[in-house]
């Protein structure tokens, strides 16, 4: 799935796109989607519903939605140009909404999931944490071991007793993930770097050849498996 935003003026829109098909159909999906992002931008921006309109692509439903369900789906527009949601540029002004209570109720839920998901490999869990934070290009041994409740001179250490370090790990997730995207060309090399934490593309292209003896491109024309 990619999401792209476009501005038109005053008005911004976020657009979302499946690189999959279904001989079902993915309108069921696409309306999950958008309306999850709808609501994530409006509990973001700390903004009412109707703040936010909902475009879909699919030809508008028999039943009048509105009717049927009530004022909060007034803003949905059927037989739209693309499946996004619009809102006012100017809201991207706005400082994000911080709920400390319901980032606390995240956290707590990851670590539990991680050590259900890894309950034996502390190695695991660091991957599993620095994967999903390496776009955010603030994926330090620091947030890291914040993440797992940890000092990072404590997170260091039992790493170190079980013949590892962050910074290898750092490497070896960062290696997967960009092998996984290169063999099935899911995003530009650029994209990929940034997607990785790196501040430049020619940072992400010395460690790719240091540590696979050929350039992304190269091996991406090959179309290897990841090791």
């Amino acid at each position: 799935m990619h999401v792209t935003q476009l501005e038109h003026g005053d008005e911004l829109r976020l657009e979302l796109k499946f690189e999959i098909s279904s001989p079902l159909g993915l309108n069921q999906l696409t309306q999950m989607s958008i309306g999850q992002l709808a609501n994530f931008a409006g509990e973001l921006l700390n903004v009412p519903e109707h703040t936010i309109s909902v475009l879909l692509r699919q030809p508008s439903p028999v039943v009048d939605i509105g009717l049927r369900y009530g004022k909060e789906y007034e803003g949905i527009a059927f037989d739209a140009g693309s499946d996004s949601i619009r809102l006012s540029a100017k809201l991207l002004e706005r400082k994000p909404h911080h709920d400390e209570e319901a980032l606390r109720r995240h956290f707590d839920d990851y670590i539990q999931q991680l050590k259900q998901r890894y309950p034996d490999s502390l190695q695991d869990q660091v991957r599993d944490i620095i994967g999903h934070i390496l776009p955010s290009g603030e994926c330090s041994l620091e947030r890291v071991a914040a993440t797992l409740e940890l000092h990072p001179r404590v997170l260091q250490k039992r790493l170190q007793r079980e013949g590892s370090s962050y910074v290898k790990l750092l490497q070896d997730t960062r290696m997967t993930i960009a092998m996984e995207h290169l063999r099935f060309n899911s995003m530009s090399i650029t994209d990929l770097a940034l997607n990785l934490g790196y501040a430049e593309v020619s940072v992400f292209s010395r460690s790719f050849r240091r540590q696979t003896g050929m350039s992304a491109r190269q091996w991406r024309s090959r179309g290897l498996p990841p090791n």
